[in-house]
């Protein structure tokens, strides 16, 4: 088992989050390739393939083979294939788990401090007859947030869960 470990920045969320750019790692982990090959496999442009390539290059999960051939191949790296490693998966997945739950737990939290703050008047005086003018909910902000914020959360674990199972069910199928 390879003891190297994933850094998962946001330029490798990005990366990952395109269906299309975990085909195309997938394929590689097979085989290197060339654009014009993939471009056939996935029947996508060859300048669409060519900028998921340069995205992918740019997190490190692939390169370019040098050779001197007329056509460019490209081939998955090291860290691009432990992404796609079952034993790897684990640690992966776990992670991710946690940083959704936490970013749900925080959402939600900061929706029940919003909804349950004590109520402000919106004045301190007096109208003319008695009594207070009405009053406002200060956190009508902070609710709206938390709101967007636990939506936000469950489609982040929704989005992760996909993830996860995609890399699974391509890492049990016979190449």
């Amino acid at each position: 088992m390879n003891s190297e470990k994933i850094i998962l920045t946001k330029e490798l969320f990005r990366v990952l989050s395109s269906d299309t750019r975990i085909t195309i790692l997938k394929k590689l982990a097979q085989r290197r390739r060339t654009i014009s090959e993939l471009s056939r496999e996935l029947k996508i442009a060859k300048s669409t393939v060519h900028e998921h390539l340069a995205l992918m290059t740019g997190a490190g999960l692939i390169t370019p083979v040098p050779d001197e051939h007329e056509w460019k191949y490209y081939e998955i790296t090291q860290n691009g294939a432990n992404l796609l490693a079952p034993e790897n998966s684990i640690p992966i997945s776990i992670l991710l788990t946690t940083t959704g739950f936490l970013f749900l737990a925080g959402s939600i939290t900061a929706f029940v401090v919003a909804w349950f703050s004590v109520k402000q008047p919106l004045v301190s005086t007096p109208m003319h007859g008695g009594g207070y003018p009405g009053y406002l909910y200060p956190d009508l902000l902070s609710t709206s947030i938390g709101i967007l914020l636990l939506i936000a959360g469950i489609l982040v674990l929704i989005r992760l869960f996909r993830i996860r199972t995609s890399f699974k069910a391509d890492s049990l199928q016979p190449s």
